[in-house]
């Protein structure tokens, strides 16, 4: 973890059983809003696949919906 500001915001190196040189940054902050609470996640530093950037990235669009989607509604971990 690089970042660690509860209840505000998370940072965090990534490269899921990739090698390491692959290593991106996620950033995720929650803000309350109303009764609930805005989740923004920002996956940084695309660029470390070069020639395959975008391929890589298109994959993480739905990836992230995914996993985010499953806490919507959630009052418990």
């Amino acid at each position: 973890m690089t970042t660690w500001q509860p209840p505000e915001f998370v940072a965090f190196t990534w490269h899921l059983d990739r090698d390491p040189a692959t290593t991106q940054r996620i950033e995720v902050r929650f803000t309350a809003e109303g009764d609930g609470t805005v989740v923004e996640l920002t996956h940084r530093d695309w660029h470390v696949f070069g020639e395959q950037a975008a391929e890589q990235r298109s994959y993480y669009s739905s990836g992230w919906e995914g996993v985010l989607g499953r806490y919507t509604g959630s009052t418990e971990l």
